[in-house]
């Protein structure tokens, strides 16, 4: 069986690595088109967010429903913060 990440264990299973014959058919199934889908669906906080070209809302088996039911990166207050810290710092260093 082929699986994205160990972390979303059995739940997440793009089909028995066997019996996919190329790469293309792996990637056009709909079982890798609907992972993508729940992979790339940003919640409205996270389209407006300064770190989202970084974070883009962290790992799926981290995410929990918002207030709009869209899953959202459970540590996003944390990261945003690390990154932020990260972009003032590289700022200060770079203006030198």
């Amino acid at each position: 069986e082929l699986y994205p990440c160990e972390r979303l264990g059995r739940m997440t299973n793009f089909g028995n690595i066997e019996l996919i014959e190329t790469v293309s058919d792996l990637i056009n199934s709909s079982a890798v088109q609907h992972w993508r889908s729940d992979v790339f669906t940003l919640p409205s906080r996270c389209r407006s967010c300064q770190v989202q070209s970084l974070c883009h809302n962290g790992c799926t088996s981290n995410r929990v429903p918002d207030d709009d039911g869209v899953p959202l990166f459970v540590f996003c207050e944390s990261r945003r913060a690390f990154y932020s810290y990260i972009q003032t710092r590289l700022k200060e260093e770079c203006s030198v």
